[in-house]
């Protein structure tokens, strides 16, 4: 069972989730201010699950007592099969790589540091030129960086690019886009 959602929610170890068979009540008002009393009977059924435009991630949309909620599926099935270790601030971590493989043989959870490893060894961390608002690519960067090795100024590498001269000096120490050699 989903935790919060038992009786009406389950997970498998292969990411999937199932609304369970349900019979419901409740009252709907009319236009005419007239109360009916309804009943719904829900089948089991395995559920889609959706994604986000800004994540890749999938979530499912959980209901109870009237109620949504979103919910992430790895962190559903995380939760039921390995375990809840949110509070000892640990993080859910995907082996291969894809954040949709949300089987539970792909899950485990990790420090925010190992995840963060992973990310970089898998390629699917986001940096540089791939995070959303990024002004800079990549071939800029070594380009400053070029420019200041041939003794130009920050001031001037700031004029020639547009940037402030605060960020191309962060550029030169490798304070930002430190992984870039």
């Amino acid at each position: 069972d989903v935790p919060d959602f038992e009786g009406l929610y389950q997970v498998s170890s292969l990411g999937r989730v199932k609304s369970l068979y349900r019979y419901s009540l409740f009252y709907k008002t009319m236009k005419s201010g007239k109360n009916f009393l309804i009943k719904r009977f829900s089948k089991e059924k395995i559920l889609c699950p959706c994604c986000s435009d800004g994540d890749s991630r999938f979530f499912i949309n959980l209901s109870k007592g009237g109620k949504e909620k979103l919910k992430r599926i790895h962190q559903l099935v995380a939760i039921v099969f390995l375990g809840d270790f949110y509070k000892d601030g640990l993080e859910i971590c995907h082996n291969d790589g894809n954040n949709q493989n949300n089987r539970l043989i792909n899950l485990r959870w990790d420090t925010h540091i190992n995840n963060c490893e992973d990310m970089a060894k898998h390629g699917t961390i986001l940096r540089g030129s791939r995070v959303n608002g990024s002004k800079l690519t990549e071939q800029q960067v070594i380009e400053i960086r070029q420019l200041h090795g041939q003794n130009y100024s920050n001031k001037e590498i700031a004029e020639i690019f547009k940037h402030s001269r605060r960020n191309i000096n962060d550029i030169v120490l490798k304070r930002s886009w430190a992984w870039l050699e």
